[in-house]
């Protein structure tokens, strides 16, 4: 983040401020001038949240006279999240009744909203939506499940849906 400043006498501080997408508004920023140009700049780490940025400039010279302008950026979520790790691995074999754990990672540049699954059974019917949740700190999203007494292949979809609306479809297979 950065602004050119010049001034007939002598800048004396170079600062800014930013309201977030939420309207509330950082604390002040001093920016320096590591050059022999008019270009004061800082580094900063774009925040994980959707929407416009705006940038309050602020300038004041050795004289007291003062300036301010003001610049926006946007962030948008425009990426789907990430999935990997399905459970059980396709093409796994188990017998009727076992226990086994229906899982996948999910995570998102953003916020994971919700992660689901249903099953298209071996006679091409298909289950409720279920829900997973993810009970730790890592993004592990899973349940445990009971291998019906149907003996056939077992499709599961995955749905993972970021907070922003993007979602990505993982299927994984069971007989």
């Amino acid at each position: 983040i950065g602004v050119n400043v010049t001034d007939n006498l002598f800048i004396a501080n170079v600062s800014f401020n930013i309201t977030y997408p939420n309207n509330s508004v950082s604390g002040k920023y001093y920016l320096g001038n590591d050059t022999q140009f008019n270009r004061f700049n800082i580094s900063y780490t774009i925040p994980r949240s959707a929407g416009i940025y705006n940038i309050s400039f602020f300038a004041n010279d050795t004289n007291g006279n003062s300036v301010w302008t003001t610049a926006n950026f946007s962030v948008a979520d425009t990426g789907v999240p990430n999935t990997t790790n399905a459970t059980p691995v396709n093409d796994t074999k188990f017998d009727q009744g076992a226990l086994i754990e229906i899982g996948i990672n999910v995570t998102d540049k953003f916020f994971v909203a919700n992660v689901s699954f249903n099953i298209t059974y071996p006679n091409n019917s298909v289950s409720g939506t279920y829900y997973l949740l993810n009970d730790t700190q890592f993004n592990r999203y899973n349940i445990s499940y009971t291998v019906p007494g149907s003996a056939g292949t077992y499709n599961i979809s995955f749905f993972a849906n970021d907070t922003k609306g993007n979602s990505i479809r993982t299927i994984a297979n069971f007989t």
